[in-house]
């Protein structure tokens, strides 16, 4: 039902009441004959508590208020029967608790689930009660359409949480595929990354397809060659969540294979930066107009890579790994060189001068981007969140898709701001996955009692 107080004010007239006192009961009933609705919106206020005080006090002549009486119903006043508030120069209608639901519906979730600023102007043209702000904020909060359809405005959840360089070169590395590329006259389409997180040297491999036995392949001739690392850090792509072949070959090694979080990009930001600058690179051989010939020099840009000065260590990630920086297609001019005279035989020394100039690298990038992030973030087991997620793709636009999808339920906290959560329910086959904090947005329920009432118009 809607409520609508354009209409000229009731006539007490038209209102037939009856209160009965039952004394022995010592309860108070009111019985009403309904005329209109406007004498229904009457009926709500009379069975208001805090209302029907104020009109009490009202009534009353001015003299024989208390201070207190006064202060209460100050810019009150009651036409026609109805209890309204003063606002500058317009009456709003005060609003019953048993209305407030029903009025935030009205104009939130069928007023085009618009946020709690012009929920809050449409609703306050007409209407008044104490706190009216925050109950729309705590109901626009609790929308279950607008968690889902929403973005999370301002400065985001959760803080940076670098990963600790490793103590040798290949104590930790970082997997993934790039690609698909068009398919080479080798018939890959495909190229393997591989970066050790303490030296930056990367590994490129082009494979056929993204099948976990490709990968375990690479991986096998990996540690054949540098021997097994301490750590694997990936995503969650089907290939490494095969518990069958990859994570055989982890336990194979002892190896402690670790997951990121899905649409988490910058969980495992080691190859995506190498990413960015692969592409271009690898495009500068390519010689064939059909760029069908893009793997037959890989070697070639792995070396180039490796050989490029990382800007955290400050050393390229070949000298950084044997202590010497290499020389090609260098010619006579070989000779009036005199960069290959440079050795660093300490080998322990470096790589323990190259993880601290990591980690002070990583400590000013964490104080940078924590500046901007919502830090401290805690949500508990149990919690009721939506995860934010990627558009489908359709063929057809994606802009009306939900953006967050939900609810789920927060079912364990892990660390770094990592959350595993999990559909509502208890049946077997439950969607379940770990997000960071930043994907996730609470949802809380609209609590209509509040512990402090505050006039949105006095704060």
């Amino acid at each position: 039902m809607e409520y609508e107080f354009d209409k000229d004010p009731v006539d007490d007239s038209a209102i037939m009441s009856i209160w009965e006192t039952n004394r022995n009961e010592n309860c108070e009933i009111g019985v009403f004959i309904i005329i209109d609705d406007n004498q229904e919106i009457l009926a709500f206020q009379f069975r208001d508590e805090e209302i029907e005080a104020k009109r009490k006090i009202l009534n009353k002549p001015a003299s024989q208020r208390s201070r207190d009486e006064k202060e209460s119903v100050k810019d009150f006043e009651i036409s026609s029967g109805v209890l309204y508030k003063r606002i500058g120069d317009k009456l709003r209608y005060v609003v019953p608790k048993c209305m407030r639901k029903s009025l935030a519906v009205r104009y939130h979730d069928y007023g085009g689930h618009q946020g709690v600023a012009r929920t809050f102007e449409l609703m306050s043209r007409r209407y008044y009660f104490a706190g009216m702000r925050r109950y729309i904020k705590q109901h626009v909060h609790s929308c279950f359409h607008c968690l889902a359809s929403k973005t999370r405005p301002g400065r985001q959840l959760g803080e940076l949480h670098p990963i600790p360089p490793g103590k040798r070169p290949f104590h930790t590395i970082h997997i993934d595929h790039v690609g698909p590329f068009v398919r080479s006259s080798r018939g890959n389409k495909f190229v393997f990354v591989l970066i050790d997180n303490l030296t930056k040297f990367v590994i490129l491999v082009a494979m056929r397809d993204t099948k976990t036995a490709n990968v375990v392949k690479s991986l096998e001739q990996f540690v054949c060659d540098f021997g097994a690392p301490v750590r694997i850090i990936s995503d969650r792509g089907t290939c490494f969540t095969s518990s069958k072949n990859f994570g055989e070959f982890c336990n194979k090694h002892g190896i402690k294979h670790i997951l990121t979080s899905p649409r988490h990009a910058q969980a495992n930001g080691q190859v995506e930066r190498v990413n960015a600058v692969l592409i271009p690179l690898m495009q500068s051989f390519i010689e064939r107009k059909d760029t069908r010939d893009w793997d037959l020099k890989l070697r070639q840009v792995q070396r180039d890579l490796n050989e490029a000065q990382n800007a955290t260590t400050g050393k390229s990630p070949f000298e950084a790994l044997y202590g010497f920086t290499p020389s090609h297609d260098e010619g006579a001019l070989r000779e009036l060189s005199e960069i290959e005279l440079s050795y660093d035989p300490s080998h322990t020394r470096r790589y323990r001068e190259i993880a601290q100039e990591i980690e002070q690298k990583q400590e000013r990038m964490k104080t940078r981007y924590d500046k901007n992030r919502v830090i401290n973030v805690q949500f508990k087991v149990g919690d009721v969140v939506f995860f934010k997620v990627n558009p489908v793709a359709t063929g057809d636009s994606t802009k009306l898709q939900y953006k967050n999808r939900g609810p789920l339920v927060v079912t364990e906290v892990l660390p770094g701001d990592t959350f595993r959560i999990a559909e509502l329910g208890t049946h077997k086959n439950r969607y379940s996955t770990t997000a960071q904090s930043s994907q996730l947005k609470i949802w809380e329920p609209h609590a209509d009692e509040h512990d402090e009432i505050i006039d949105d118009y006095e704060e």
